[in-house]
């Protein structure tokens, strides 16, 4: 199905950052729900493990949607998640919670197509 997710959602794109853009309900709904599913899973995974150190925000939307990540972390607030605004706004690489969060919020680039590369590497054992 091509007209599903975001898109579907949105009426708009398939493009966060399209989404992002847009003023329109129905933008501003696949956004919420979007952060939602995020919330969601990363609390499942934090119920699972009985705790995390941090928070750790990478790829796309990780590293360049600024609104995202302080959406998912205020969802945290709970336990102690301090999102630290100046940092958040302007860190491309590093710590976006302040010194005293008890849960750490990071930021860490990653090299996507290297990742892929070295999956179906090692999926289909090649050296």
């Amino acid at each position: 199905n091509n007209k599903s997710g975001l898109l579907g959602l949105s009426g708009i794109s398939p493009d966060m950052r399209d989404v992002r853009e847009s003023d329109s309900k129905r933008a501003k709904l696949a956004r919420k729900i979007f952060i939602n599913r995020i919330i969601r899973y990363v609390g499942a995974y934090i119920a699972e493990m009985g705790g995390v150190d941090a928070i750790i925000f990478t790829a796309g939307i990780g590293e360049h949607d600024t609104g995202v990540r302080k959406a998912v972390l205020d969802a945290f607030a709970y336990m102690s998640v301090v999102v630290d605004n100046e940092a958040n706004e302007s860190v491309s690489e590093g710590l976006i919670t302040k010194t005293d969060s008890k849960v750490a919020g990071m930021v860490i680039p990653t090299n996507e197509e290297l990742m892929i590369e070295r999956d179906v590497v090692r999926l289909t054992n090649i050296d």
